[in-house]
């Protein structure tokens, strides 16, 4: 299959993603032709007031693209207990274990799963901020400590896997 046609297959299957995410005005943006530079997604934030943009990664975004979607626990964070979900490969979950995360849940699954059962998760879950941001950015992906300790990955990669094929 040539670069093209893989190309124009992983830009029909993020449109209907883009509509799962909860921006107003999404679109995607694409070095069309590029076999080396990132798919991003670009929407407006309404509660945080601002322009979002939200990496999608580079081709190959299918089943060659392995990663972690993952449920991590912070039980002392700065005086704070918190939940956070996340995806990345081994070495993004072993740093937030450095900093006193706790490994709750971990699956190894194609990157787009991952991608469409993350944001199902963020969708659904109460926003927590922790008031000491966490070092890589993480704490906009961050819950209540309770509602981490309950939730079910798998449910959200059953539906996930629908969605993406």
């Amino acid at each position: 299959m040539t670069f093209q046609k893989r190309e124009m297959m992983l830009i029909d299957r993020l449109e209907p993603f883009l509509a799962e995410l909860d921006y107003s005005d999404v679109v995607l943006i694409a070095a069309r032709g590029s076999k080396t530079l990132p798919y991003y997604a670009v929407g407006y934030d309404g509660e945080l007031d601002r322009w979002t943009f939200v990496s999608l990664g580079r081709l190959p975004l299918g089943n060659e693209t392995p990663t972690f979607l993952y449920l991590i626990c912070f039980p002392d964070w700065h005086g704070e207990r918190f939940a956070k979900v996340g995806i990345g490969l081994i070495n993004r979950i072993r740093e937030h274990e450095r900093h006193g995360g706790e490994v709750l849940h971990m699956i190894e699954l194609p990157r787009w799963h991952a991608r469409i059962a993350e944001t199902m998760i963020l969708a659904d879950r109460p926003v927590y901020r922790p008031r000491t941001p966490l070092p890589q950015n993480g704490d906009t992906e961050c819950m209540p400590w309770d509602f981490g300790l309950k939730l079910k990955l798998d449910r959200y990669l059953k539906q996930a896997v629908a969605k993406a094929h």
